[in-house]
């Protein structure tokens, strides 16, 4: 999940900031938005309105921690799917689970590959 730059100087990643959101909350649901939005690499206001966007849409439920609103967790609506057509088979839960499991060893998965 790195931003590549190319030669023109502009930064694009393969995952949205929405989608590096819901893998950072659900890997981490009490990540305050700064930390959030230091994570993705963006900032604080964009965090929150990317949150606030995903709240919205049923992807997020957000829980308040004390009467003013300034501690919150987040729990990762797993069952919901994906919103484009060609994807909408897959839910949320199958992406998080895609990057929260730990990336194959291309040693390995070279050999077995070239053993065949």
């Amino acid at each position: 999940m790195t931003i590549e730059e190319f030669e023109d100087g502009r930064a694009w990643s393969l995952l949205s900031n929405h989608g590096h959101a819901l893998v950072c909350l659900a890997q981490e649901p009490d990540l305050r938005l700064w930390e959030l939005a230091e994570r993705i690499g963006i900032r604080e206001r964009s965090a929150q309105r990317i949150v606030n966007q995903l709240v919205a849409a049923g992807y997020l439920t957000r829980h308040q921690h004390d009467h003013h609103g300034a501690r919150s967790t987040y729990t990762v609506n797993r069952d919901m799917h994906l919103r484009r057509p060609h994807l909408s088979a897959y839910t949320v839960g199958d992406l998080i689970d895609t990057f929260s499991r730990a990336p194959e060893n291309r040693e390995t998965r070279t050999t077995s590959s070239s053993s065949s």
